[in-house]
């Protein structure tokens, strides 16, 4: 995960395709094209996750196991929440 990155906002991102992406549109957050050197890890083994802020910049190796690898996005949005 990339250090303080929760907290400068809405990051732009671009659209890209490369073997290493495989996010559906190979989204890439604009000023993290490469991995940052205060990047902290977060190791996981098989059935944990890892929760993290909306706009926390984060990725992951690739997978190497024979079994598919999951996300799952959940978003809570008070009820006071209006729309802007």
């Amino acid at each position: 995960m990339a250090a303080g990155s929760h907290s400068r906002g809405q990051i732009p991102h671009r659209n890209g395709h490369s073997a290493s992406n495989l996010l559906a549109f190979g989204q890439l957050a604009e000023g993290f094209e490469d991995l940052p050197d205060d990047g902290i890890a977060v190791p996981l083994r098989a059935g944990e996750a890892s929760l993290h802020a909306f706009r926390t910049v984060h990725w992951s190796a690739p997978n190497t196991c024979d079994y598919r690898r999951i996300g799952l996005a959940v978003r809570y949005v008070a009820a006071s929440t209006g729309r802007h």
